[in-house]
């Protein structure tokens, strides 16, 4: 039985949309793997001619005080996030790190941060987009559990109340 133009044009198409979702599902896996080496730095003022890597390893010696001597070779590739905007935002700072082992320690000692407090700096991960739009959806449903008492956090696109696994829809 031959089959019909018409339909060979929708398999087609149905078979292209299924490849085209499978490779932007694969480049976005392979993006948040390469982030898992970097950390954001906001709130930090832009100043001209500013030298970021002696910015950051000031910032980061002072929250993660026990690894201060191993910083300075750890630090490997650090650039402003986004275009100069006319109304002085401030941009963030987003920091390759060249040992994982590390980036976890300074993102594990960021969290209730007292120096990064006092001046009103913050450090988040580096995610990518679609795991910002997904914890954007996410975050009142994660928000309630933690008023509730109950253990939630991020991971990827995906929030985990209580070891249970909730997907973004």
């Amino acid at each position: 039985m031959d089959v019909e133009p018409e339909q060979q044009n929708c398999k087609g198409h149905t078979e292209l949309q299924s490849s085209d979702k499978d490779v932007r599902s694969r480049i976005e896996q392979l993006e948040r793997y390469s982030r898992r080496w970097c950390l954001k730095v906001h709130g930090v003022p832009e100043t001209k001619n500013e030298n970021l890597h002696s910015i950051v390893l000031n910032i980061l010696e002072h929250v993660a005080p026990d690894i201060r001597g191993k910083l300075r070779d750890t630090l490997d590739v650090m650039h402003r996030v986004r275009k100069r905007n006319q109304n002085g935002d401030k941009r963030s700072i987003i920091v390759r790190f060249s040992m994982r082992s590390l980036r976890d320690i300074v993102w594990k000692a960021a969290k209730d941060n007292a120096y990064l407090k006092e001046y009103h700096l913050r450090i988040s991960e580096a995610l990518i987009p679609a795991d910002v739009d997904a914890h954007a959806k996410l975050w009142p449903i994660v928000k309630k559990a933690r008023e509730e008492g109950k253990k939630a956090s991020f991971s990827g696109p995906f929030a985990f109340i209580d070891g249970q696994k909730i997907e973004a829809l």
